[in-house]
C-alpha cells in the first residue's frame, strides 16, 4: 500500500511540474503585448489613418472606429512562444544606459518568424520590428512589421509566384487619440 501511495505520490508531483515547465515562456509575449495594446487601443477608441501602397498605387483613408483586435492580427500571429520553439530562437541584447533591445534570431530556416527586435525604455517597449518570409517551391513572401505604441504600426513586403508579377505593398498606419 505504500509503494502505490509512494508511486501516485511520485506520478501527481512529476505531472505538476511539468505543467509548471510547459507555461514558463521563454522568449518575450508577443502575444500578451498586442493583447495589451488592442485593450489599451479600444479602450481609448483610438482611429486609425491608413496610407496604402501596392505596386505603386496609393490610397489613404481615415478610420474613426477600428476593430483592433483585426488591425493588429499580423503581430499576434508572430508570437514565438511555442513549447516546440523553446529552443528554436538564439536571444541577443544590448543595453545602453536606460535602453535595451533585444533581438530574437531563427535558427531553423523552416520557422515562419526570422526575427523579432524589441527595443525597451526603463523596462517599457518603444518599438517592435519583427521580419517573417514564407517559402515553398512556387511561393516566396518576405515582410517586415515595425511597431511603436501609441503612434504607429508600418507593414512592408513583397510576394513573388512562380510565373506571375512581383507584388510589393506598404502599409503606414498612424494612431488618431481623441
Amino acid at each position: 500500500m505504500k509503494k502505490i501511495l509512494f508511486l501516485f505520490a511520485v506520478l501527481f508531483v512529476g505531472c505538476t511540474s511539468s505543467t509548471i515547465n510547459n507555461s514558463t515562456q521563454t522568449y518575450f509575449s508577443i502575444e500578451k503585448y498586442f493583447n495589451e495594446q488592442i485593450s489599451v487601443l479600444s479602450n481609448a477608441k483610438a482611429g486609425l489613418e491608413k496610407e496604402i501602397i501596392k505596386d505603386g498605387k496609393k490610397e489613404k483613408r481615415t478610420f474613426a472606429q477600428v476593430n483592433w483586435k483585426k488591425e493588429l492580427k499580423p503581430f499576434l500571429e508572430a508570437d514565438i512562444n511555442k513549447p516546440s520553439w523553446k529552443r528554436s530562437y538564439s536571444i541577443d541584447s544590448t543595453i545602453s544606459g536606460n535602453e535595451v533591445q533585444i533581438m530574437y534570431s531563427a535558427l531553423e530556416p523552416k520557422l515562419n518568424v526570422r526575427s523579432i527586435e524589441i527595443r525597451k525604455t526603463n523596462n517599457v517597449p518603444t518599438r517592435i520590428k519583427i521580419i517573417t518570409e514564407k517559402q515553398n517551391a512556387y511561393y516566396h513572401a518576405l515582410q517586415t512589421m515595425e511597431y511603436s505604441p501609441s503612434k504607429e504600426y508600418i507593414i512592408s513586403g513583397g510576394q513573388k509566384v512562380i510565373l506571375a508579377d512581383t507584388t510589393s505593398y506598404l502599409i503606414h498606419s498612424v494612431f488618431i487619440h481623441p
